[in-house]
């Protein structure tokens, strides 16, 4: 279960996205273990988004 802090900070998000992110992806992202594919995940994102701004 999230606590109050985290739902707090994901308000935004949600509203942004127009749905929640479900609480099983949370607690997996949230292992130690998970960071390095969050961050290469994130990089290859912000590489698409750069080719795609920069046509």
């Amino acid at each position: 279960m999230l606590n109050a802090e985290t739902i707090s900070l994901l308000g935004p998000i949600q509203q942004f996205l127009h749905c929640e992110t479900p609480e099983q992806w949370l607690t997996l992202a949230a292992q130690p273990g998970s960071l390095p594919v969050l961050l290469q995940d994130h990089l290859i994102c912000e590489l698409n988004d750069n080719m795609c701004n920069n046509q």
